[in-house]
């Protein structure tokens, strides 16, 4: 229960982390909550094109500073782990979230993007994972009327 409660309340800041990163200008293309094979933490792993441009520690104290920042945030600074667009972990992300549309007549068409979604596989790109992993739906930036 205990363990229920920890998942959820990460679920919960970390969406509301993501949400602050995006609104301060650093552009996402994924964002997903994994524990890593033989860790005993969730790793709250964003990508971001800044850092397939050797920019990764320099993004990574940008995103530190607005998780500190964050009041009330269950994420820790020290949880946060930054990966290039390009990283083949990102991409098995996106593509898991980019929806797919089966030209059958007893498929499920999914909306696109998804929604939030647990991720059940135990490797997600290049990365062993205790399952599941949770991917975010990305915020959608504000348009103007």
């Amino acid at each position: 229960m205990a363990q229920d409660l920890l998942v959820d309340e990460l679920r919960t800041s970390g969406k509301r982390l993501l949400g602050e990163i995006v609104g301060a200008g650093v552009e996402v293309t994924v964002a997903f909550w994994a524990k890593p094979e033989g860790h005993e933490q969730w790793c709250f792993y964003i990508a971001t094109p800044l850092a397939d441009h050797s920019q990764t520690p320099s993004v990574q104290r940008v995103i530190n500073g607005i998780a500190r920042q964050l009041q009330g945030s269950w994420v820790d600074p020290l949880q946060i782990r930054v990966l290039g667009a390009t990283d083949s972990t990102a991409l098995a992300a996106i593509e898991f979230m980019t929806s797919k549309v089966i030209d059958h007549e007893f498929a499920v068409q999914r909306p696109a993007p998804n929604p939030d979604s647990w991720y059940p596989r135990s490797t997600l790109g290049g990365l062993d994972i205790d399952p599941p992993a949770y991917i975010y739906r990305l915020p959608q930036p504000a348009t103007v009327a």
